[in-house]
């Protein structure tokens, strides 16, 4: 008994301390590494099987003033209220992460472009409605800006995520709380791309389309 105790035990101990490696501290979704480990292989299976496979991008608008004006335990509070409110919209089988600071991603399986920029949309409208008081006397209001691509045969994940943060460089610098889809392979063709690096455009306002 005590043999299989010890083994049951050891079994629990390796599963939870795998669990943390794959979750960020703070809100409790998977962090960084998960995402583009099941990120890759998602994008793998998606073209192998002509799946259609979107990702967004989440940055949350105007983070910094939240820190500074009231402190980190309200922009903590405030990372954490973004992320209950996605959590409302995103499917089963999607991967929510957190890449750090105030950008997030969601990867969303069986997902074509116009589903992607629909979805892209309810996650900005369920971030705007997140706010919160804080300290009991302090209302805190924040809204997302989101970029959004969508896997095509020349895109690996990598380039899913470059083409996503082209977005929601777009979507930031345009007004915010806005989702920016980013163009396709063949749009980026037509008009004369040779980069997909991120941050890297030739014309910032053809490459990109503003869905709201």
């Amino acid at each position: 008994m005590l043999a299989v105790a010890g083994v049951a035990w050891l079994i629990y101990s390796l599963l939870h301390h795998r669990n943390r490696a794959q979750t960020d501290y703070l809100t409790g979704i998977s962090n960084r590494g998960y995402v583009f480990e099941h990120g890759f292989r998602l994008g793998d299976r998606a073209l192998k099987n002509n799946e259609p496979l979107s990702l967004a991008l989440l940055d949350l608008d105007h983070f910094k003033k939240i820190n500074d004006t009231l402190g980190h335990e309200a922009g903590d509070k405030a990372l954490i209220a973004a992320v209950e409110a996605v959590k409302k919209v995103v499917k089963r089988g999607d991967i929510f992460g957190r890449l750090g600071g105030e950008e997030f991603v969601v990867v969303m399986r069986d997902c074509d472009r116009e589903e992607a920029g629909k979805r892209g949309d309810e996650i900005r409208l369920a971030v705007a409605g997140a706010g919160f008081l804080h300290a009991g006397k302090h209302p805190v209001n924040f809204t997302v800006s989101v970029g959004v691509a969508v896997i095509d045969p020349s895109c690996d994940f990598q380039t899913l995520v470059n083409r996503a943060d082209e977005a929601l460089y777009v979507a930031k610098n345009s007004g915010r709380n806005k989702v920016v889809m980013a163009s396709s392979t063949a749009e980026r063709l037509s008009e004369g791309f040779s980069t997909v690096g991120s941050r890297q455009r030739v014309r910032q306002d053809d490459a990109l389309s503003t869905y709201r």
